[in-house]
């Protein structure tokens, strides 16, 4: 200790200067996650999901992350949870405010209220099968009606500040399920031409409570480049698109990786500005799936720890060193979203193994199970 001492004594001062200039403002654009309710999809097994006490405690931990590292929660098929009164039928003489019951809808929403979470609200889902043919012209108008109540309800719910916050979406995927095979994987008849109608009359329905609410999509699942749902939405000249969205992960199989997932949001990026140059409006752009690796319920054990956190800030970081810093863009790229608020399941040796921001305790054989969820570092990571 006295040699170190000596040392310290006899070392040259030296001047240290930190120049705090702001070069230019950082903005938070890692702030989301998202994820899916399992099959099947009814409004009792929704609710019944997202109410139990596992689901509960997810949440509470993605919402209660330092310096609101999560901000958004993008939710598929919210829409199943509305509930078609007796009688209701589609045709001339269907009416959404009617004929539709939105209490199960309106109960999930207010529960992501209180944690203080906006939506990536995306607008997806069949109530009751009432809807089988998007390229119907009555069905769309029909589409459109149900959008605005609720839009309308969620307005009155939370105030148009709240609502301002939120991303509404188109259904999710297209490039995977608008097809004869699959029809959306909810019996509804979709090409591109119907779903760019879809798109049109969601927007419609939205913007018909506040024009300032945001959409946009096309919400393509890793094939932005590879289809024409970009296009559509870019070309088409009915509604206001605020953002382009789509999914890019690292790979789909092996140990996931950071950078691919860069490299395809620079891809995509070029070719919105190639599709959308000037004059006209600018969208902003993003990733809404920005994961190392595709498939979320793949065990790994890098997943249950640190390394995955690792992986999560080294896409933020590429990020922000290729797509934010570099300089102005015609489309800036401001958002960038995991899709890992998932609850893990199956296997009790891959409650920690999955791509979660949570692992789960099972503390014993009761029914039902005696729970505890805790942060994983991969949701820790979120707070930088």
């Amino acid at each position: 200790m006295r040699a170190l001492s000596g040392v310290l004594a006899s070392a040259a001062a030296v001047d240290l200067v930190v120049n705090f200039t702001v070069a230019q403002p950082l903005h938070h654009f890692w702030r989301s996650t998202g994820w899916c309710p399992p099959e099947p999809h009814t409004p009792e097994a929704i609710l019944a999901y997202v109410q139990q006490e596992s689901s509960l405690q997810n949440h509470e931990h993605v919402a209660s992350i330092a310096g609101d590292g999560i901000e958004l929660i993008r939710i598929h098929f919210l829409l199943d949870l509305i509930v078609p009164l007796q009688g209701a039928v589609m045709g001339s003489k269907f009416d959404a405010s009617r004929d539709l019951d939105y209490t199960k809808l309106v109960t999930v929403l207010g529960q992501f209220d209180m944690l203080g979470l906006a939506l990536g609200f995306e607008v997806m889902g069949n109530p009751g099968g009432l809807w089988t043919d998007f390229g119907d012209a009555a069905q769309l108008a029909a589409w459109q009606d149900m959008v605005s109540v609720i839009a309308n309800i969620s307005t009155n719910m939370f105030g148009k500040e709240k609502v301002k916050q939120w991303r509404w979406e188109p259904w999710n995927e297209p490039d995977h399920t608008c097809s004869p095979e699959r029809r959306l994987d909810a019996n509804i008849t979709c090409d591109v031409e119907s779903w760019t109608n879809y798109v049109i009359a969601t927007a419609r329905g939205i913007r018909a409570v506040d024009d300032s609410y945001q959409f946009g999509g096309p919400n393509t699942g890793s094939g932005l480049l590879k289809t024409p749902f970009l296009a559509a939405i870019l070309e088409q000249k009915s509604v206001r698109i605020d953002f382009v969205s789509w999914h890019e992960k690292g790979t789909t199989g092996g140990d996931g990786g950071s950078q691919a997932v860069t490299d395809r949001d620079l891809d995509a990026t070029a070719a919105v500005d190639q599709l959308n140059p000037a004059p006209n409006a600018t969208v902003t752009t993003g990733n809404s799936e920005a994961d190392p690796l595709g498939g979320w319920n793949k065990p790994h054990a890098w997943r249950a720890d640190a390394r995955y956190a690792a992986m999560i800030v080294e896409v933020i970081n590429q990020h922000l060193q290729e797509l934010i810093l570099t300089g102005a863009r015609r489309n800036p790229f401001t958002y960038l979203s995991n899709d890992n608020a998932f609850l893990p399941y199956g296997d009790v040796d891959h409650l920690f193994s999955q791509r979660t921001l949570v692992g789960r305790f099972l503390y014993n054989d009761t029914t039902p199970y005696t729970q505890e969820t805790v942060r994983k570092p991969s949701l820790m990571a979120m707070a930088v």
